[in-house]
């Protein structure tokens, strides 16, 4: 080891070629543990009616999370108990997650007049 680093490098170190697949990898088996703990959405797909279990999504080494409830308050509940699963996840595995780079957005929709529109949430 390197006798300038405080703590060694931990994880695949950017730039790696094989930091993609990686990253495939290691996500696949914290949404796994995610849906074990039951925090997925269950969504039926429109064209062939099949029941989804969806937690988010992860494309290289960006992970987009999201929860669907009836209420505000579940729904922000839900949320921070699975970025705290997910956090506690990625930090077993030697990486963390950058605040500076982690925010979240509350979408709420109302259907209204035959159709779904998103408004300010109460």
């Amino acid at each position: 080891a390197n006798k300038h680093w405080k703590l060694p490098p931990q994880g695949v170190l950017q730039g790696n070629g094989s930091g993609p697949a990686i990253w495939s990898i290691l996500s696949s088996c914290i949404f796994q543990i995610l849906r074990e703990q039951h925090c997925s959405n269950k969504i039926r797909s429109s064209i062939r009616g099949l029941l989804l279990d969806l937690i988010g999504f992860a494309y290289v080494d960006d992970t987009d999370l999201l929860h669907l409830d009836n209420t505000v308050e579940d729904v922000v509940c839900y949320m921070q108990r699975k970025l705290n699963t997910w956090n506690d996840l990625l930090r077993v595995t030697g990486g963390i997650l950058a605040p500076s780079k982690c925010w979240w957005y509350l979408v709420t929709f109302h259907y209204i007049a035959g159709k779904w529109k998103a408004v300010q949430p109460e």
